[in-house]
């Protein structure tokens, strides 16, 4: 701090001829008071750089979540959009066989087609370093995804009892990866709670 090494370097205001020189036990004493007094000064200022460090960090990280969030929710919302509108209905299309061959196979393939875009817009999407495992759930899911929409694919190449064994392991894939896609979920609402955010709001039913 400015000032300070000037305060130290003052000449002393007593004469020399009238200065008393302390004793050697009183001189020993005061150094220990001065050197205490020292410790837990820098103790309280160490605390209070921790302190507002702390909260310098978790304001950062709730700025980092929330550009984060604002870059995925798109990608999420456009990945659920193909599982519900595009995989799931193309497994009550090939399970009902009420579509031309041709038709199944072309839904299906542009299901997949979909699915990948939305995987790569994923997989380009950088998360914070204390955000990157749960980064990680919403890849896997994604991965899961594709592979998925790739079985259905097969199953709409297929006939007969190989068709219906696909659809049933599709089914089965799917499932499985909803579980992990609800992990990243939990995983981001846990970091949102932590941070101090509220909870993403549901959409309307």
């Amino acid at each position: 701090m400015r000032g300070t090494g000037m305060a130290w370097r003052r000449p002393s205001l007593v004469s020399p001829s009238r200065r008393r020189r302390p004793s050697a036990g009183w001189g020993a004493w005061l150094a220990a008071i001065v050197l205490l007094a020292l410790i837990v000064t820098l103790v309280v200022t160490r605390a209070g750089d921790d302190d507002d460090s702390a909260g310098e960090g978790r304001a950062a990280q709730r700025a980092q979540l929330l550009v984060f969030f604002e870059a995925l929710d798109p990608i999420t919302k456009d990945g659920g959009r193909v599982v519900q509108e595009g995989l799931k209905r193309s497994v009550t299309d090939l399970h009902q066989s009420k579509l031309p061959d041709a038709e199944l196979l072309a839904t299906a393939e542009a299901d997949q087609a979909e699915m990948e875009r939305v995987r790569d817009q994923l997989a380009a999407l950088k998360a914070p370093s204390f955000l990157r495992a749960t980064k990680t759930l919403y890849d896997h899911a994604l991965r899961d995804y594709v592979v998925t929409a790739r079985v259905l694919v097969a199953a709409a190449r297929a006939t007969g009892d190989e068709r219906a064994a696909l659809v049933r392991l599709a089914i089965d894939m799917g499932e499985e990866t909803d579980d992990f896609y609800e992990q990243a979920e939990d995983a981001l609402a846990r970091a949102r709670a932590r941070l101090g955010l509220p909870p993403e709001e549901e959409p309307p039913g």
